[in-house]
Parts: C-alpha cells; sequence; structure tokens
C-alpha cells in the first residue's frame, strides 16, 4: 500500500470496528464491553501501524468516532524517502481536535502508520506565545520568588536525598481528621484543650508513620536559561518567579517503595556544587496559557501525577509537534528532549497525584542552588523499619 492507501484503509477499518463496538457500551450492563474493544484496538495496531507504535495513538470507541472516511480528510501527504508525514483534518461533529498528524514508514514495500497526534493548534505555533512569555517574565520579576517554608512542606528536603531511609508525610489534616475523643479529653471545641491534643497526635503519627526506602536515580544533565519552568508536563507548566544564573543543572528523581507500590517522591535540579543550608518555599507563576494574565502562586498541580523541572524558554517555546515527541519520550524516560537536545527533566506518576510542592535549596550567601519538586510522600530521615522494631 502506499501512504494514502494505508490512511484511507485504516479509517474504514477504524470505521467499521467502531460501529461494532459503539453500541455494545449502550448495553454494557448486560455484556462487558471491554474485550472486543481491546481485541479490535489490537487488531487495529496489528493491520495498520509498527509494533513499536504507542498503543494510545488509536483512540476508543465508548465515544462518536475519532477516525472515519466521512470524519475525516487527508489534506496533505509528503513523502521523504522511507518516511512520510500526512496532514487530516477532522470534522468539528467528529471526536477529537481539528488537527491530525500521522507519521508512516516505509517497511519493505509497504507502509505502516507509525504515530498518530492530535492538535488543537497549528503543529508549528509555539506552546506559549513569546510576548505572552515575556509578560510573565515580566510579572515574575516584580514578585517575592520565596517564602518560608510551609508547616506541611519536607522540613530538609536535602537530608532526605542523603538518606537511605524516610518516613511518609503526613498531613496535619489528615491526622487530625483520623483522631477520635477519648473520655477525658475535654472539650475538643476549647482551642486550649484541643491544640495540645493534636499536637500529641500529630507527634505520635509521624513516629509510627511508615518508613520507605530511598534511592536516588540520576537522570541527565541540560541547559539552563534566568528561568526554569516547573509543574505537571501533561498539564500545567508554571514559570518559577525567581531568576537565576545560567548554567548547566544537573537532574535526579527520588525513588521509594511505599504500601507497595513503587513511586517518585521527589525530583530535584542542582544549579550548583555548593550544598544548600536553608530551604525556601518556590513561588510559582500561576497562569492561563493564552494569557499575559499571571498570579504568584505557592502550589503546584500535579493533576497527573506527573512532574517535570525544565529550562522556561526552550520549554515554553517548543512548538506543539515538538511536544508530541517529548509527551512520547515521556512516557518511557526521564530527560525531556525535543530534537535539538535535552531541555528538562521529567519524572513519572508519583503516589498522590493533585498537587505538589516546590523548593528553593540556598546557599550560606542566600544564593539557590537546588529545586526540588515535591509530591509529598516522605517528611524526613528515619532509621530503617527493623532498626525501629528492635528499638
Amino acid at each position: 500500500m502506499d501512504p494514502r492507501t494505508r490512511i484511507e484503509a485504516f479509517l474504514a477499518d477504524y470505521a467499521a470496528a467502531h460501529a461494532e463496538v459503539k453500541p455494545l457500551f449502550d448495553k454494557w450492563k448486560e455484556e462487558d464491553p471491554f474485550p472486543t474493544w481491546f481485541a479490535k484496538t489490537a487488531a487495529l495496531r496489528a493491520t495498520h501501524q509498527l509494533e513499536r507504535s504507542l498503543k494510545g495513538d488509536i483512540a476508543g470507541f465508548s465515544e462518536p468516532a475519532a477516525f472515519s472516511p466521512e470524519a475525516v480528510t487527508i489534506e496533505r501527504i509528503d513523502v521523504y524517502g522511507t518516511s512520510a508525514m500526512a496532514r487530516l483534518a477532522r470534522s468539528r461533529r467528529a471526536m477529537g481536535d481539528p488537527i491530525i498528524e500521522m507519521m508512516l514508514v516505509r517497511v519493505g514495500g509497504d507502509w505502516r502508520i507509525d504515530t498518530i497526534d492530535d492538535y488543537r493548534e497549528e503543529p508549528g505555533s509555539p506552546l506559549v506565545d513569546k510576548d505572552v512569555l515575556e509578560a510573565w517574565k515580566a510579572a515574575a520579576d516584580k514578585t517575592s520568588p520565596m517564602e518560608a517554608q510551609h508547616k506541611e512542606d519536607m522540613p530538609d528536603p536535602a537530608a532526605v536525598f542523603s538518606a537511605s531511609w524516610a518516613c511518609e508525610a503526613l498531613s496535619e489534616e489528615f491526622i487530625e481528621e483520623g483522631m477520635e475523643w477519648q473520655e477525658g479529653d475535654g472539650d475538643w471545641d476549647d482551642p486550649e484543650v484541643f491544640a495540645p491534643l493534636l499536637a500529641k497526635a500529630i507527634e505520635q503519627a509521624r513516629r509510627n508513620a511508615e518508613v520507605g526506602p530511598v534511592k536516588i536515580q540520576e537522570i541527565g544533565q541540560f541547559p539552563h536559561g534566568s528561568y526554569l519552568a516547573v509543574g505537571d508536563p501533561f498539564g500545567s507548566m508554571c514559570l518559577c518567579a525567581l531568576r537565576i544564573e545560567p548554567g548547566v543543572a544537573r537532574a535526579q528523581a527520588l525513588l521509594t517503595t511505599l504500601g507497595g507500590e513503587r513511586s517518585v517522591a521527589a525530583l530535584r535540579v542542582i544549579l550548583a556544587d555548593r550544598e544548600p543550608v536553608q530551604w525556601k518555599h518556590a513561588i510559582i507563576m500561576n497562569r492561563r496559557v493564552y494569557s499575559t494574565d499571571v498570579h504568584p502562586w505557592h502550589e503546584l498541580d500535579t493533576r497527573s501525577g506527573n512532574g517535570a523541572i525544565a529550562d522556561a524558554d526552550a520549554y515554553f517555546g517548543m512548538t506543539h509537534r515538538q511536544y508530541s515527541r517529548v509527551w512520547r519520550q515521556m512516557q518511557r524516560a526521564f530527560l525531556m528532549d525535543p530534537g535539538s537536545g535535552p531541555i528538562g527533566a521529567s519524572t513519572s506518576a508519583g503516589r498522590h497525584p493533585g498537587a505538589a510542592q516546590a523548593y528553593w535549596g540556598l546557599d550560606e550567601d542566600g544564593r539557590p542552588v537546588q529545586l526540588v519538586l515535591d509530591h509529598q510522600e516522605f517528611w524526613a530521615p528515619a532509621d530503617p523499619p527493623e532498626a525501629t522494631t528492635g528499638a
């Protein structure tokens, strides 16, 4: 098959599979539709895609058809020897973004689909326009970029990164919700009565918190300019308000196992060889993608559970097409590279998606030497479990 014939065959086969599977979701209480879904998706992949292609490239069948000859039009196919790039337009009535790009590869005398990417914006346009990014920087320069550590923050991230074991982080809110009134406690509505009871409960909970092993994974190095971006690479990345000296950052992930789950507890970048002697809570510029309106904020939205730290200019300056390339890397690796070299580090999910914190580690002169993205898994170094048990 030539590239056009391959794409047309894929669209027709997808439409036929969708027509068979979609009605099953209308009577899912009678019959589980997912075995048929998985079988049809596997058949589409085996027939039309390369073996290495990501499974997620082919949309599911529970919603209106994302691909079909009626909903998708082939606009252009450019062939470059043994590879080809196809641009397709998706109808507004169909499921998904309006622009589709397919990469195809010739295998022997046949053409197979490698990648399928959807775009809301033009693939060659930047994630953030340069004038918008400059406005964010101007706002950041007028913002206090750090504040004192919060009571829920990891007190000394460097100590946890240097430890072999650490105890689980338990928020005061979580501990308070688990408290039960005991006879003799007195009136909990009286702050003077309740405060010491809560303090005792917090001390006891943290003393008995789960202890997990700590292991550092070296990720790699990337050059950076005067600003870093931090946040969720699958959701909201934000500009760090602190202006720093350009240089090369060394990235590390903090790995652990808690509750039987392996996870990334934190990500840090080391900006200088000097040791941090104090920690400050990092302020980020919370924003809307298409707006120059930003405001200081103290918490990171990590809804997917993933975390990243990157050079701000390189990250926000990526085109949507480059971001798709990086997105695929983030499924498999830790170092982000849009094709021109590494621009930052990304880690897969922590155990508790939702929110994370960022801290600046400062040297004795108050200069930033580390930035840590904390998934709030750990609180402080701890003795190994056997030592605690035997005490």
